[in-house]
């Protein structure tokens, strides 16, 4: 099933089950889902600092969340979402003003993928959110797919990867605009990674930090400030 969420504000942090496909931005008299106006009718979900605002384990492709606003959110990884062994379809949200925080391994301000998630993150404002690594999304021996997101304004606390992180598996990053994040734009570590046709400018750090054989073409790189000499 689908569960459709009229606007409003929420405080409350939600563990999203197998099978259920979660919408937001509702006047409440829709008829159908193609009439909802999240632009116009914002649904968040606020955190309260007090975790993950949706975490999501063990539900492959089987479940969703979209239009959405997630804020507020404070967890060791993913303090906007935590997916772990999941790989929900996470479309058209707002995630901003997460953190990842208080922990060696705090990764994924906005978004984390754990322990092979297979994830599609799509059509995404992801912004001002923060971690020691992956200030706006962290993926670690996970291969989600990440294409046409707005990622900016991110910070990584830990020197590389304001944007994105990614560590082992096989992500595909496509088609995102990533800009104006802290500590870099993309850091790289692993060997299978694909990074193409994304617009990677105005970083303060590096464009793409890499450490690995991964496949990067067709990127727009520019106006990028590596720090350091």
């Amino acid at each position: 099933g689908e569960v459709w969420v009229a606007a409003g504000t929420y405080n409350q942090r939600i563990s999203l089950k197998p099978w259920i496909y979660l919408y937001g931005g509702f006047a409440g008299t829709e008829g159908s889902r193609e009439q909802r106006n999240p632009a116009a009718n914002l649904t968040v979900l606020d955190g309260s600092a007090g975790g993950s605002v949706v975490s999501i384990s063990n539900s492959h492709r089987a479940s969703g969340i979209d239009g959405f606003t997630i804020r507020n959110g404070s967890a060791i990884r993913g303090g906007g979402i935590f997916c772990s062994n999941a790989s929900p379809i996470i479309s058209n949200n707002i995630i901003t003003q997460n953190r990842a925080s208080g922990g060696s391994t705090a990764y994924g301000g906005g978004i984390c993928c754990n322990a092979m998630s297979f994830a599609l993150v799509s059509n995404n404002m992801i912004t001002s959110n923060s971690a020691d690594m992956g200030g706006g999304i962290s993926s670690d021996a996970s291969s989600p797919t990440i294409v046409n997101n707005t990622i900016s304004g991110n910070t990584a606390h830990g020197g590389a990867g304001g944007g994105i992180t990614c560590s082992g598996a096989s992500p595909v990053i496509h088609r995102n605009t990533i800009c104006r994040n802290t500590a870099g734009g993309i850091a790289c570590y692993s060997d299978s990674a694909t990074i193409s046709n994304n617009g990677i400018t105005e970083n303060y750090g590096s464009g793409i930090f890499c450490t690995a054989s991964a496949r990067i073409f067709n990127n727009v790189i520019a106006a990028n400030m590596a720090r350091g000499t």
